[in-house]
């Protein structure tokens, strides 16, 4: 069985959670039409700053990482047990030819350096048009 998953206007590309293993950049690898992209995540906790005064998230676009085909977010302070998300889909750049957004939630897992993310990855309309 293949399961799609859409919303009215975009496809859902990948979907789904992770627990960062401790203070770890994760990377996310992702094809569309044979087109690679990785996508870097991390997250760094600065001391005595917590993220209702002091969270940020920082976007390094797709050309300013190693190549074409990377990309990294750093989410700076992401330390609320109960969570911390995005308000709205935040948009990447391409992959294979469409638009791709990036939509998450994070929560703190106290007395660890881990945080749970929760993530869905979504294709847009044609960069051609």
């Amino acid at each position: 069985m293949i399961l799609k998953l859409k919303t009215e206007t975009k496809d859902v590309l990948y979907s789904g959670s992770l627990i960062t293993f401790l203070n770890e950049e994760s990377i996310f690898e992702l094809t569309h039409n044979d087109e690679n992209l990785t996508l870097r995540i991390k997250f760094i906790d600065e001391k005595d700053k917590h993220w209702e005064n002091h969270g940020r998230v920082l976007f390094e676009p797709l050309n300013a990482i190693e190549n074409a085909t990377d990309g990294r977010i750093t989410f700076f302070n992401f330390n609320n047990p109960l969570g911390v998300y995005s308000t709205k889909p935040v948009p990447l750049g391409d992959i294979g030819g469409r638009y791709m957004y990036f939509q998450y939630k994070v929560d703190d897992m106290k007395e660890s350096a881990s945080k749970v993310l929760i993530y869905t990855f979504y294709l847009g309309g044609s960069v051609n048009g």
